[in-house]
């Protein structure tokens, strides 16, 4: 599968405002946080936000990683009828997210698409 966003792991600097920087060395993005005054500080906003993004490129290897597995190369239509009833919502909730990340707005029946 080609992914096109930049590869992890992904790190923060967060010496004067939480920037974000690819495994490469490449500045990705500045972190902002806006809050309403009610919780927190911005600075623990941004830098909470910051840990977050950081973690994707991650957590999306690992949802992928799981898919694959979960489904045994399997489409998603026929392991939905042999999958426990409790295990199917979550792998169509992982599906979802993996085909989010990608800029998709559904996996469709076909696992592969969300993989794709």
């Amino acid at each position: 599968m080609e992914l096109k966003h930049t590869p992890g792991p992904w790190s923060l600097d967060d010496q004067h405002s939480p920037l974000v920087f690819g495994s490469d060395g490449t500045y990705l993005a500045r972190v902002l946080s806006y809050s309403d005054g009610t919780t927190g500080t911005l600075r623990d906003s941004a830098d909470a936000d910051g840990r977050l993004i950081i973690a994707a490129p991650d957590m999306l290897e690992m949802l992928i990683e799981a898919a694959t597995e979960g489904l045994g190369g399997q489409h998603f239509d026929v392991w939905e009828l042999m999958a426990p009833p409790e295990h199917v919502g979550h792998m169509r909730r992982v599906l979802k997210l993996i085909a989010k990340a990608r800029g998709k707005s559904t996996f469709g029946n076909d696992w592969m698409e969300a993989l794709s």
